[in-house]
């Protein structure tokens, strides 16, 4: 998964990046809440989050419904520093077939751009992108930004 919050930079425009950085702590704990403690939570940059899914056995409807649920408790007031702040996030979700062997650069560009298309559908959602569609050159290539 690829989540990128909706709404960090006001926080840090209105309340100092000092704010900001206690937003993205408890994100990051509310993130890692909603999954088990095998899986990955790694904050990439700025307001960019992913999530591995390790193991096997996750349906795309069992991944769907961690991805629902972060976005759920995502956007649930925080309070922080005595203000209550209200965040959404957009996730790219890619669900991999058990025999995918793509690298790790295109997997992570293909969440990257699965949660772009997640943001133009409208702050809030998420988009799942199976990997069989990944081997189609144009899902596989550069996404250009």
């Amino acid at each position: 998964m690829f989540i990128d919050l909706d709404g960090l930079k006001a926080v840090n425009d209105a309340y100092g990046h000092l704010s900001g950085d206690r937003v993205l702590v408890e994100v990051a704990a509310r993130i890692r809440h909603c999954v088990r403690d095998s899986d990955v939570v790694a904050r990439l940059a700025g307001d960019e989050f992913t999530v591995l899914l390790t193991g096997s056995g996750a349906d795309k409807h069992a991944i769907a419904g961690i991805a629902q649920v972060i976005l759920e408790t995502l956007g649930q007031p925080m309070r922080i520093d005595g203000r209550v702040i209200q965040l959404s996030a957009s996730i790219g979700v890619l669900v991999p077939e058990p025999s995918a062997t793509l690298s790790s650069e295109v997997l992570l560009r293909a969440a990257d751009d699965a949660m772009y298309r997640a943001k133009q559908a409208g702050k809030g959602p998420f988009v799942m992108q199976e990997i069989p569609a990944l081997n189609a050159p144009s899902a596989a290539a550069s996404s250009g930004r």
